[in-house]
């Protein structure tokens, strides 16, 4: 299975605050690590390595804004602390 890793970046409402400029956003996260724990995924460290960026997963301080406004009730937060760990425990 050959998976090309495409990031979207997230477009938060306030366009001026620089802490959200190249922020990826959960929706990309959520979207990695749908692939990222997939097994028959075999180009997880290509996951793991576009979500391990200072504008990946570490950008989020885990307020839990994004698992209340879902409005598919997906826990955003449950996904991003599962990649998270896998990064930081190199596995899956």
């Amino acid at each position: 299975m050959n998976v090309t890793v495409t990031i979207r970046r997230y477009q938060p409402d306030r366009r001026d605050d620089p802490y959200y400029e190249d922020y990826v956003g959960p929706a990309a996260i959520v979207q990695a690590h749908r692939f990222i724990f997939d097994s028959r995924n075999r180009d997880v460290g290509k996951h793991l390595e576009a979500m391990d960026d200072r504008e990946g997963v570490w950008r989020c301080r885990t307020i839990h804004n994004c698992t209340r406004a879902c409005p598919r009730d997906i826990k955003v937060m449950k996904s991003i602390a599962e990649v998270k760990q896998a990064i930081l425990w190199g596995r899956v």
